[in-house]
This record gives structure tokens, C-alpha cells and sequence, in this order.
């Protein structure tokens, strides 16, 4: 049986619907005593514009985090959209008038998807958030050394203050990223709320992909969704990044400077060692 909620939320049924010209919005409301899980898709996962209007497939965080039993909304975007139109801002607000029957709200995003969270988790009055390599802004003015700010400013104005910075963010959130990627770190450092770090050294903007490469993304996702933290092995289970191809050649240009030749000789043999028995997790 479907229950109405406002704003016309149902449930205990998969509803996609589009809740402007350049969202979709894909939930499943399963129990009101669970935690409420909100993601946003990654720039990645952004739908064409001749396919967005018949768009009828499964949000892939979405699917996940349903197979998990939670209740969940997932929001995807048309490519070269943001999440930041007047009318998807309007509809986040309305949104959020019904979401005070949850105790726990929680937050997902990756990179673009990270913003938008961060943007959104004032309004939506989120609990904490788990972000991936999330980006601060895409404004050039802002931060002149993302390099998609120069695309992004053809698509849509940054520098008008409009919904142009999730550094507004003042939940709690958690932070996968990487250390050594410059463009990353800027945008840890301009969020100001309290932040839990969690470092994976040395695969730069490719987070999700390296935690997936190594078979411990889900366990990541779960373990956070369950406790507010990563699991307590975290860094022990990443250790397997060393079986990563590209891990392995960023590591050998030794990008800060700072590794031994006998060191950068260890990667290079176990490079050649995977190379040859083409035993590397991924490429």
C-alpha cells in the first residue's frame, strides 16, 4: 500500500520522477524509523540531453543503497548541469519540508556530487555526509586551479553568489581524498565545518574508481552508513593499492619529491614484477 507524504513523496515505492528541466529524482521511502540516505551523482553519470526526457533506468548509488534497505533519494543531472538551477533550489527547499519524519539524515556524494551535498546539507538539514574527492565550487573566480571551472563557466554563471559554494556547509562530514592531489586538497582546506579526513595516497581524482579497483568501496559506503565512520582496518584494506597500475607509475614520478631512489627501485620492480604476470587489479 502507498502512503502519501507532502510534497507528494510516496511510500514504499521506487519513483523516479523529474523535478526540473535538468534533474531527475529516483527515491524509495521504506520505513520512516530508518536513517534517510540523500546522494547525489557524480558528472560522470550525468544524462544526455536527447535522452534525458525518456530516461527510465536505475540511479547506480541509488540501487545500491536500496539493496542496503534504507530509505533513499538520489538525484542524477543532465550533462553540463550543476545541480544549482533557481527551480531544482526552489524544489530542494520544498523537499526538505518533508523530511523532518526522519532522525538520521545522511548525505553521499561523489565530486560533483560531493558539492552538491555539501551545498544542499544546510537546507536539507543533513546529519553528517560522506564525500568523495568532493569539488568546493567550480567558480573561476573562486578557484581559479580547478580545472573544470573553465568548462563549467560555459554552461552555467558562477560568479553571481548564487548556490556557487558548498563551503556553506556546517554538518559533520567525512572526507575521502587524496593527499597528494594538489586540486583536491585546495578544496579540503576551504571548507571550514568540522571534517573527518580520510586519506588514499596517491591515486589523485580517481577515489571511488581505486576503492572499487580494490574491492572495498561498498565496505567503505556500508561501514559509514552504519557507524558515521570508516571501517576501523581502513588503511590496512588499502594497502592493496600498491597492485594498482596507475598507483604504481604516479608513485614512480615520485610527485613530491620526497621518495628514495632505493624506494622508487621497490615500485619499479613490483611495477615490472605485475607487469609481466599481469597481475595488476587494475590498470
Amino acid at each position: 500500500m502507498s502512503v502519501s507524504l507532502s510534497n507528494n513523496l510516496i511510500f514504499r515505492k521506487k519513483i523516479t520522477q523529474s523535478v526540473c528541466d535538468s534533474v531527475l529524482m529516483q527515491y524509495h521511502i521504506v520505513d520512516p524509523n530508518k536513517p534517510l540516505i540523500i546522494t547525489f551523482e557524480a558528472m560522470s553519470s550525468g544524462i544526455s540531453t536527447d535522452k534525458f526526457e525518456q530516461w527510465n533506468d536505475t540511479i547506480a548509488t541509488f540501487g545500491f543503497i536500496e539493496k542496503l534497505g534504507y530509505n533513499v533519494i538520489s538525484f542524477i543531472h543532465k550533462e553540463n548541469t550543476y545541480y544549482r538551477s533557481e527551480e531544482f533550489v526552489n524544489f530542494i527547499k520544498e523537499l526538505a519540508e518533508s523530511l523532518d519524519i526522519f532522525s538520521t539524515k545522511i548525505g553521499y556524494g561523489i565530486s560533483l556530487g560531493g558539492f552538491a551535498s555539501a551545498l544542499f546539507a544546510n537546507g536539507l538539514k543533513l546529519d553528517t555526509c560522506l564525500l568523495l574527492m568532493p569539488q568546493s565550487t567550480f567558480s573561476n573566480k573562486i578557484a581559479p586551479w580547478e580545472p573544470k571551472s573553465r568548462s563549467s563557466s560555459k554552461h552555467e554563471e558562477w560568479n553571481n553568489g548564487f548556490y556557487n559554494d558548498a563551503t556553506t556547509c556546517c554538518c559533520p562530514v567525512t572526507i575521502i581524498y587524496d593527499p597528494l592531489y594538489p586540486v583536491d586538497v585546495s578544496h579540503v582546506k576551504r571548507f571550514s565545518c568540522d571534517i573527518t579526513h580520510v586519506y588514499l595516497y596517491g591515486v589523485g581524482h580517481r577515489i571511488p574508481r581505486a576503492l572499487n579497483h580494490m574491492g572495498i568501496l561498498s565496505t567503505v559506503i556500508r561501514c559509514f552508513l552504519l557507524t558515521g565512520k570508516v571501517p576501523n582496518d581502513y588503511y590496512k584494506l588499502i594497502r592493496r593499492r600498491r597492485y594498482l597500475k596507475y598507483y604504481l607509475k604516479h608513485l614512480m614520478k615520485n610527485p613530491t619529491g620526497k621518495l628514495s631512489l632505493k624506494r622508487r627501485w621497490v615500485f619499479m620492480q613490483l611495477y615490472l614484477k605485475l607487469s609481466i604476470s599481469k597481475t595488476f587489479l587494475a590498470t
